[in-house]
């Protein structure tokens, strides 16, 4: 198999520098010219390294596959398989490998970290009236952003997504009021607690359904960042508020929830527009408990940041970003935001930060630099 042959049908050379766990469809390639490979049936994929992987009918079971896309020789642009024989869905997406997937997620984290900094800016909203105001603005930033991408059928993206769809749509709302409500019935420290249990309880999750495969290492990290979270709030922490820890305990469960949907069904369907739907869910649920209105016009600008730049944005790239990377590891990443959240106090609002705040977010940090450095390895060894 000579390199011209190599470049024009897109099938990369064992060893290759490619996304992992991504998967390259060679059934058109076989197929066009008549060669029989031993054990290689149409639909498998080459996987790097040069092994060979059945197709879509053992997705949910392969959740670091990305969606199997057929490639143009022309032109290279790819479409999913399931497009292909319905007309009527079709989403286009650029592939990521997992450095720039990692990166995405950082960025995320941040994003969502600056709740508490924006938070001490407002002067008259509070409580159930910031989750509406945030989800409105949600809102209306996907709405802008569906609406752009999809032109005149923004509307048909939304319809498309289905009962699955729906079931996530539930699952932001959830995250988006929960939190809020737990901080009304429990202490901060307590909600943060329970809310560091999302990496442990989406590995379960996707053990249990997407049939992942979790290393060792892989778990001892979950337990050092859920115990550095710990140790960051341990003075905070009491055996006061059980009714607000068990509300609280809604954010990592339907977190875990949504990251397994989304997973096991990137390639049958677009569910960013389920974040519209979740921001309209959540602003009915909040709207009876948010009136009357006592945010004033700065309130709303800064409401208005929030619901466009640590809402909308952040939650629409998670989407795009757990195509391609498995659930426990994005639940993991994410627990930088409760590091990242005194940082940004300490610099914007001037917060000191106490000595175990800075221990317990070393204890994070280390625990996902060490395992995203023992999953390159792992790679590399490949």
């Amino acid at each position: 198999m000579d390199k011209t042959w190599r470049d024009h049908h897109r099938i990369l050379p064992p060893g290759a520098n490619t996304p992992r766990g991504v998967g390259i469809d060679i059934a058109s390639t076989i197929g066009a010219l008549n060669v029989r490979l031993p054990g290689v049936r149409p639909g498998v994929a080459l996987l790097p390294g040069g092994g060979v992987r059945a197709g879509p009918a053992n997705l949910l079971s392969k959740p670091l596959e990305s969606p199997r896309l057929i490639m143009s020789p022309a032109s290279g642009t790819g479409r999913t398989e399931r497009a292909a024989t319905r007309s009527r869905f079709r989403f286009r997406f650029r592939t990521l490998n997992h450095a720039q997937a990692i990166g995405l997620l950082v960025a995320c984290a941040c994003m969502w970290s600056v709740a508490g900094l924006i938070s001490r800016k407002l002067e008259e909203a509070q409580s159930l009236e910031v989750t509406f105001w945030r989800s409105f603005f949600c809102l209306l930033a996907m709405g802008a952003g569906l609406g752009w991408h999809w032109r005149g059928e923004a509307l048909k993206a939304v319809a498309r997504i289905g009962r699955w769809g729906l079931f996530s749509a539930a699952m932001w709302a959830v995250m988006f009021t929960c939190f809020m409500i737990a901080l009304t019935r429990t202490s901060v420290a307590n909600t943060v607690v329970v809310m560091s249990l999302a990496p442990l309880l989406a590995a379960m999750l996707g053990r249990l359904v997407l049939k992942v495969t979790i290393p060792r290492a892989t778990w001892v990290a979950i337990a050092l960042a859920a115990g550095g979270v710990w140790w960051m709030v341990r003075e905070g922490i009491s055996d006061e508020g059980l009714e607000g820890m068990l509300i609280a305990a809604g954010v990592p469960l339907a977190s875990a929830a949504n990251l397994v949907v989304l997973q096991a069904k990137r390639a049958e369907v677009d569910l960013i527009p389920a974040v519209l739907v979740g921001a309209l869910m959540s602003c009915v649920l909040t709207l009876p408990w948010a009136v009357p209105f006592q945010a004033n016009p700065s309130d709303i600008g800064w409401l208005a940041f929030l619901g466009i730049f640590q809402l909308a944005i952040p939650c629409a790239l998670l989407v795009w970003v757990a195509r391609f990377l498995p659930p426990h590891e994005i639940a993991l990443i994410c627990l930088l935001e409760v590091v990242l959240g005194p940082i940004w106090a300490w610099l914007g609002a001037g917060e000191k930060m106490p000595q175990a705040t800075i221990e317990g977010g070393l204890m994070v940090i280390v625990a996902l630099i060490a395992n995203e450095l023992r999953g390159r390895w792992m790679v590399a060894r490949a």
